[in-house]
């Protein structure tokens, strides 16, 4: 697992990574995903179960597999309190608290845990880059900027909840989880415009602020029971989660000359930038064990999420506030996606063992994008919806050869898509300053891929695998600039096919009192498809 210095996580050097907290799906993703993960205590987790290609049960989302977070589950009787808390210090501080605690006795078991994670960041930006003009590749102008930005957020969370064991075979439980999360960013960047030849145009000085508001409620309803003594299960979940995130922005401009004289009047751009996403999921899974330790899985799943953004931008000019429709929309996205799935397993003998599943996903979506556009001289209404319906089958295949007490050999594939991310779809625009934006894309669609891996174990400690992953209508993050403007945004596009070749080799020994391991990972990427009529 990689994690760049923006939080984002890669598996084996892949993007797309998707996240689980105690078996179920984060439903987060981009700076909402980082942001819940690095205030996640170490203190609340048991286990990190790493899934390169995971069998049927799971979600088909995820192109580089799924990592799922096992938090604490004590198991002991009577009452259980733990408290931790911890303080770094470097330009800024940090620090966090985290109480946990249990109680257990007869059929009732009690848990819950409150955290507060408080966080001060401190990042310079810079950037160098060279506007071309489209038909002829020449360089039009140089563009340099500092930017010195400060970041304060906090994350306080609470979960509650209780199992009850109805009897020796059932058992029924609930869980409710919440946070609240307010942040500050700031950001003063100084930008410079020269000639291609080092001559300076002018000078920008931007100041930009911006207050955000994470909020969050979920609400989990499990049930487990065993039929027979024979092993077999039924479990099923119903979950209720619910996202209220609100963003205001504050940016200013100021224009000079190179001479430091004023080329024209400042200006500001005030942002609003409020989000809601409603998640509502059920889920019925049933194992059934068969002879000489062959098992049979099968469940179905239903998803629904609505998300509602209203984005609203006024531009300052001398004290005076107008709104600014080309930048203001209103964003409503439907997502259903139902599935069902089967999985068996089965030992041949002793050295040969296999699994095989399909799962089958069927997603509805449906986008509605509403404002204004400048047309014929006055400010139009428009009213844009999208529509999408699209069923595949994700198959996946495990063969284990355990040849003898020194080798073991093992071979899997798997097909996974990746879905395009909530905020990646909506066509806000969030600004760094008037010259770097980033912009949503509604148009993007999933991207499909096929992934194979071949393990060698050595006497169970050194561990080689190869692996192979080919992706069509890859997601990717492209920058797209106006030479016009100098003005550079980014976006998420459907830009390529990818293919992916990679070695992993791991290592893990203990002699005596002492233990350590030794991982490498080695890989090549290739992408081809068009970027900038190019």
């Amino acid at each position: 697992i990689t994690v760049d210095k923006d939080g984002n996580v890669s598996l084996k050097g892949k993007a797309g990574v998707q996240i689980f907290i105690d078996g179920k799906p984060a439903y987060l993703s981009g700076q909402d995903l980082v942001n819940y993960l690095r205030n996640i205590q170490g203190a609340q987790l048991d286990q990190i179960e790493i899934m390169t290609n995971p069998p049927a049960k799971y979600d088909a989302a995820g192109n580089s597999g799924i990592i799922n977070i096992k938090t604490k589950k004590t198991k002991q009787l009577g009452y259980n309190v733990t408290l931790t808390t911890g303080y770094t210090q470097g330009i800024y501080s940090r620090n966090n608290q985290n109480v946990t605690f249990n109680y257990r006795k007869n059929k009732v078991n009690l848990f819950g845990t409150a955290s507060r994670n408080e966080r001060n960041t401190l990042q310079t930006l810079d950037i160098q880059r060279k506007f071309m003009e489209q038909n002829t590749k020449e360089v039009r102008s140089l563009f340099e900027q500092t930017g010195r930005m400060k970041n304060w957020n906090a994350s306080n969370n609470l979960k509650l909840g209780a199992d009850y064991s109805v009897s020796k075979k059932t058992t029924i439980g609930a869980v409710v989880n919440g946070f609240y999360n307010p942040g500050v960013f700031k950001n003063n960047s100084d930008i410079s415009i020269f000639t291609p030849s080092k001559e300076l145009v002018g000078k920008t000085f931007a100041n930009s602020k911006s207050r955000n508001l994470f909020q969050n409620i979920s609400s989990n309803i499990n049930f487990r029971t065993l039929l027979d003594t024979t092993g077999k299960e039924l479990t099923a979940d119903l979950d209720y989660i619910y996202y209220d995130i609100s963003n205001t922005q504050n940016l200013s401009n100021y224009y000079y000359n190179a001479t430091g004289i004023p080329s024209r009047k400042a200006d500001t751009i005030l942002g609003n930038l409020p989000q809601m996403i409603n998640i509502y999921t059920g889920k019925v899974d049933y194992l059934h064990p068969l002879k000489k330790g062959a098992k049979f899985e099968a469940g179905i799943k239903a998803a629904y999420v609505k998300t509602d953004a209203n984005a609203v931008y006024d531009t300052l000019y001398n004290g005076v506030s107008m709104r600014d429709f080309g930048r203001s929309n209103h964003f409503i996205y439907e997502e259903r996606i139902t599935a069902a799935y089967v999985n068996y397993s089965k030992p041949f003998s002793k050295k040969l063992s296999a699994q095989l599943g399909l799962r089958l996903e069927t997603t509805d979506a449906k986008g509605n994008s509403k404002g204004k556009e400048f047309r014929n001289s006055v400010w139009v209404p428009f009213d844009t919806t999208f529509t999408f319906s699209y069923t595949q089958l994700f198959p996946t295949f495990y063969l284990n050869y355990a040849a003898s007490e020194k080798h073991n050999w093992s071979v899997n594939y798997g097909r996974r898509i990746r879905r395009p991310d909530y905020e990646s779809l909506n066509p806000f625009v969030e600004f760094l300053d008037i010259y770097t934006f980033e912009q949503g894309n509604p148009n993007l669609r999933p991207q499909f891929s096929h992934n194979v891996e071949l393990s060698h174990t050595f006497r169970s400690f050194f561990t080689t695998t190869l692996n192979y992953t080919k992706t069509n209508n890859i997601i990717q993050q492209v920058l797209e600039q106006n030479e016009l403007t100098n003005q550079t945004f980014v976006k998420q596009a459907n830009i390529a096919s990818q293919r992916q070749y990679g070695i992993a080799v791991s290592a893990f020994a203990q002699v005596k009192n002492f233990s350590g391991n030794i991982y490498a990972n080695l890989y090549n990427n290739e992408f081809k498809g068009l970027v900038n009529n190019t």
